[in-house]
């Protein structure tokens, strides 16, 4: 079954979060390898981030660059995820390696 799937951009596709010196990121190639992965198989790739908090004037465009260099594929682009230290979530994983190594061994994620 083809899924939705919400993926944090900065410390998921990127290495670490840099919070407001985002445009500094470095990407994480594995992380973007299963993502695009994700995107083949026909998943709706969603990525949400909290940069937009930083009200720097070209988040977005940077944002965007930034993805597309690092060959990131997305369907939409959403920078107003809500800043937090923690989320419990039924739904969550803590890494793109973890939700594919766990849709491996069970068909429901």
């Amino acid at each position: 079954m083809k899924k939705i799937i919400a993926i944090d951009i900065d410390g998921v596709i990127t290495l670490e979060d840099l919070g407001p010196d985002f445009d500094k990121a470095v990407p994480n190639p594995e992380a973007i390898r299963l993502i695009n992965k994700l995107y083949d198989e026909g998943n709706t790739i969603v990525l949400w981030t909290a940069r937009g908090v930083f009200k720097h004037k070209d988040v977005w465009n940077i944002t965007r660059q930034q993805l597309k260099n690092w060959g990131v594929k997305y369907h939409i682009l959403n920078i107003d995820k809500p800043v937090y230290h923690v989320i419990i979530d039924d739904r969550a994983f803590s890494s793109v390696e973890e939700y594919v190594e766990r849709r491996r061994s069970s068909q429901e994620v």
